[in-house]
């Protein structure tokens, strides 16, 4: 799924990864107002990285069961950091270069 970037007018900037069908359907801020999104941060490379620098966070899609923990903490040294949520463990993912070689890794994506 594609990343998206959004800027509210509290000066909040985040990134959404949604799927192609929800690119146009509104989306909300922490503070509950309405984003727009950010067609040049989509298409600077620094401004992406930029975004993520400021806004390192657990992925959802790169988490992993109790069991898996120690196989997945092998196979991404590099992933400095693990959050237990749930009864899943989610890795710390703090800028765009470590996101892409997460997924290519885990999912075996080539960039």
């Amino acid at each position: 799924m594609p990343v998206y970037c959004f800027s509210c007018e509290c000066g909040n900037k985040f990134e959404k990864t949604l799927p192609m069908a929800d690119s146009q359907k509104p989306q909300y801020c922490e503070c509950g107002e309405q984003a727009r999104r950010d067609i040049r941060a989509e298409h600077s490379q620094g401004n992406i990285d930029g975004l993520m620098a400021d806004n390192p966070r657990y992925s959802i899609s790169g988490a992993v069961l109790d069991e898996d923990l120690p196989a997945a903490r092998k196979l991404h040294p590099h992933i400095s950091d693990w959050k237990k949520v749930g009864n899943s463990w989610r890795p710390l993912i703090r800028n765009r270069k470590e996101k892409l070689l997460f997924l290519k890794q885990c999912r075996g994506y080539e960039f």
